[in-house]
């Protein structure tokens, strides 16, 4: 029997007959249940952590003596490698140990991290979920001894790569060019236009919840890379055919860049609808991947993974919203809301990755930018007046960050501490990312002490934050 701490959350789907639409409302239910508490352990940077039975086991083993309650094993990385069978996708057998070239831990090849996973985790009482980058097929950053190992985007199909709209520094004028041939970010995403990239992630999506026992699964990276992303043959064709007419300058009717910033543009008349068509691309497909599987396994939990700076986040071309948001920030083109896509998940991963926790906290921000949702408190509670409710929300921290941004150069631990109050308090749960991060900062006593705190609490301890 699979444990049950999230499912106490949802509602059992109910498939239609054949020639019937294909509806899986999963609306958010009160639960006597705590809050749920996961740990993510991202696939390369923990590869040797989990790459046997024997150190698998022992993370497990950590992560509930410290009152986590559910994994998510980072099945699919950036680099389009899985960490299990497959019949579409290569695995993922060496990679340089935290960016050391020197260094490579190499998993048996028989060893199949995600059924491994299940099994060692079920048995400890914990929900499996697995994570899958999905318009992702390289990395291009690790130190590798050959691009063809960064991922297919490098060797099988460099054709799937996206396109940037992009200025490099120390270069004339900006261009257009695969997101493979530049290092201005690290991940080489793939275009979500390309028909063979949307078949390719549909049959791994499928493939995973149909041939594991997991209880869950977490989209990742179902997004564009930036503003300057996609601007590929694909992409033009197919923002030509949802406009229904040709476009006269591509892709200066969409914008003009007049810098090397990431928002150093001049909007075009075609910018808004750029926006939208970009969101509705991004809608379409998380539609579809539902389908998908809740058609192999209706119980399985269908996530999706966002940052929490919603004021911004159609610079990526994403609406994580409810479908009834409108929202009141400067930037969303009229019609946004039509784009939301809330009510077609199970629950919602939103990174709240700040390093100020509550609004007193907020520095100057670079770009000008403020809000209360600049700190973790501020974007939990943002995160569940956008959602209105239609999915839980797991509020995540980004373990690290408590380091690299701290005044001190060392690892603020009290911050941390209060982070994951803020975050566990103000969502319908908790996420922490990552695994790693928890053994190189040696901070897993700060998220124990915190599992001894929920548990003592009584299990009502509050009305679930959605209900707020």
């Amino acid at each position: 029997m699979r444990p049950s701490l999230i499912r106490s959350l949802i509602l059992i789907p109910v498939i239609l007959p054949v020639g019937c639409a294909v509806i899986f409302p999963f609306p958010f239910q009160r639960t006597n249940e705590r809050p749920p508490i996961f740990l993510w352990c991202d696939a390369t940077a923990n590869l040797e952590r989990i790459g046997s039975t024997e150190r698998l086991a022992a993370v497990l083993d950590h992560a509930v003596a410290a009152g986590v309650t559910g994994v998510v094993i980072d099945v699919r990385p950036i680099s389009g490698h899985v960490l299990c069978d497959s019949r579409f996708a290569p695995r993922l057998e060496r990679w340089p140990i935290r960016g050391d070239a020197e260094h490579v831990y190499e998993v048996d090849p028989d060893f199949n991290v995600l059924a491994e996973a299940c099994r060692l985790g079920h048995e400890r009482g914990l929900e499996v979920y697995a994570a899958m980058n999905v318009f992702a097929e390289g990395h291009k950053t690790a130190p590798l001894e050959d691009d063809s190992l960064r991922g297919p985007a490098f060797s099988d199909h460099p054709d799937w790569a996206a396109w940037d709209h992009i200025w490099l520094e120390g270069e004339e004028a900006p261009r257009l060019c695969p997101t493979t041939e530049h290092r201005r970010s690290y991940t080489a995403f793939t275009s979500p236009h390309h028909p063979e990239v949307r078949a390719h992630a549909l049959n791994l999506i499928r493939e995973v919840v149909s041939e594991h026992d997991i209880d869950g699964i977490v989209l990742d990276r179902v997004r564009y890379d930036e503003l300057w992303g996609d601007f590929s043959p694909w992409a033009h064709r197919a923002f030509a055919e949802y406009l229904g007419h040709e476009i006269e300058r591509w892709p200066e009717d969409v914008y003009v860049r007049t810098g090397t910033a990431m928002d150093a543009i001049e909007p075009g008349p075609l910018f808004d609808d750029w926006l939208l068509f970009r969101a509705h691309t991004i809608r379409a497909f998380i539609e579809e991947a539902r389908e998908h599987v809740k058609m192999a396994d209706p119980e399985c939990v269908f996530a999706d993974y966002v940052g929490a700076w919603y004021p911004i986040y159609w610079e990526v071309g994403v609406n994580w919203a409810s479908p009834r948001f409108e929202p009141p920030w400067e930037g969303f083109p009229p019609g946004w809301r039509r784009t939301g896509y809330a009510d077609h998940v199970d629950m919602l991963f939103t990174g709240d990755y700040f390093y100020a926790v509550t609004p007193d906290e907020i520095p100057p921000h670079p770009r000008g930018l403020t809000g209360d949702w600049l700190c973790v408190e501020g974007a939990a509670a943002l995160a569940r007046e956008v959602v209105e409710r239609e999915c839980p929300v797991i509020g995540s921290l980004y373990v690290e960050q408590y380091l690299f941004e701290s005044p001190t150069g060392e690892f603020d631990r009290e911050r941390f501490a209060r982070a994951l109050r803020a975050a566990y308090r103000g969502s319908d749960g908790l996420m922490i990312f990552d695994l790693v991060h928890l053994d190189e900062q040696g901070v897993w006593d700060v998220l124990e002490e915190f599992g001894r705190e929920v548990r003592d609490e009584p299990t009502r301890h509050r009305a679930a934050a959605s209900d707020q």
